[in-house]
């Protein structure tokens, strides 16, 4: 599973057209492509060659790389290059189905050591929410008092 996966081509450019203002058929008169062909870029049915995805990306005045950003993301007007995150909740929910979809490929004893990994972690300062760096001496005795608790509390997995 790749980013292309998560998020598809087809829906970016589904998003600059909207932002544009234009139909897919006017779209796909003005890029000179059939139709039909360029709405199966849009749903995600074909994915345009290199070529295509030039002149796509020439007729919306972004790098074509740029065509590969997720929903939500804008492209800043200022330069065409910078790019300003619109939706945090997106990214975290990617960064969830990344971390279930590479779960879901472990046997059991996978899952329960990932789950343990996971779980020692959460007993990091340095790993929790809204907790700013710890000193080394801090650091080293959260360390001690982890490897306790994982030893004692390891019958929850």
């Amino acid at each position: 599973m790749g980013l292309n996966d998560i998020f598809k081509i087809g829906d970016r450019i589904k998003e600059l057209r909207k932002d544009k203002g234009m139909s897919a058929k006017e779209t796909a008169k003005e890029l000179n492509i059939k139709y039909p062909t360029y709405s199966n870029y849009e749903n995600n049915n074909r994915t345009p060659d290199y070529k295509t995805l030039v002149k796509i990306a020439e007729y919306y005045g972004i790098n074509p790389r740029q065509l590969a950003l997720p929903p939500g993301w804008k492209i800043s007007e200022k330069d065409g290059v910078s790019i300003e995150r619109v939706n945090v909740e997106q990214i975290d929910d990617i960064n969830r189905q990344k971390l279930l979809y590479n779960y879901e490929k472990l046997n059991e004893s996978g899952k329960k050591e990932a789950s343990k990994r996971v779980w020692e972690m959460t007993r990091l300062k340095e790993y929790q929410k809204d907790n700013k760096a710890v000193s080394k001496e801090s650091d080293k005795e959260e360390k001690v008092s982890t490897r306790k608790a994982t030893q004692e509390d390891m019958d929850l997995f």
